[in-house]
Formats: structure tokens, sequence, C-alpha cells
């Protein structure tokens, strides 16, 4: 599981961390251990058009540097997987966390 119990509403499980894995290596296309601001606004875009939205670079921008705890330029999988699972209010369950990111995982695997 993730050590990342200090921010998270939810503790990680296996299921959920393979999720969270798969998803983490579509945006990481390089497969460097790291997301670049290309590689977030591409996938971006990408889930944009599936979803039939406008896609808005200055918001995927805004979203990757909140990501970007440490300020280094790039997300790295603690990083991107405190940013998903930091969007679940305190109290949700593992189940409609796993079922709701693999909505999204669809989303961006597609």
């Amino acid at each position: 599981t993730l050590d990342l119990r200090d921010k998270m509403p939810i503790e990680t499980t296996a299921a959920l961390d393979g999720l969270l894995k798969g998803m983490f290596a579509k945006y990481d296309a390089d497969g460097n251990g790291t997301i670049s601001v290309d590689e977030n606004i591409a996938v971006d875009k990408i889930v944009a058009g599936r979803l039939g939205k406008p896609f808005n670079e200055e918001e995927s921008r805004a979203t990757f540097a909140a990501s970007d705890a440490n300020k280094d330029g790039k997300v790295d999988f603690k990083e991107f997987s405190t940013t998903l699972l930091g969007m679940f209010p305190d109290g949700t369950s593992e189940a409609d966390a796993i079922e709701l990111l693999s909505a999204m995982f669809t989303v961006v695997c597609s």
C-alpha cells in the first residue's frame, strides 16, 4: 500500500493501488517515473475530447501545478495519488473510491 495516510481520506489497498498505477502509467507517456506538464496536458486533452468537453489548457496547467507538491516541475506517483485520492471527502469507502476511479480509468485508458 501507499504511505499517504497523512494526506489521504482513505487507505489504499492492492485494488486501489493498481488503479492508480494504471492511470499514472497512461499519464507518464515516456515511462520515466514522473509526469511532465506536457504529458499531463496531452492526456487531459484526450480525456476532454472523450467526454465531449472543451479542453482548457490553463486549468490543466493549474491542476498540474497543484499536484506538484515539491514544485520540481514534475509529478511523481505519490503526488499523483495524493491528488486523485484527495478529491474524495473524509469517510469515503474503499468500494466507492474504487468505483469512481474505475470510471475515470476507463475514460483515461479507453
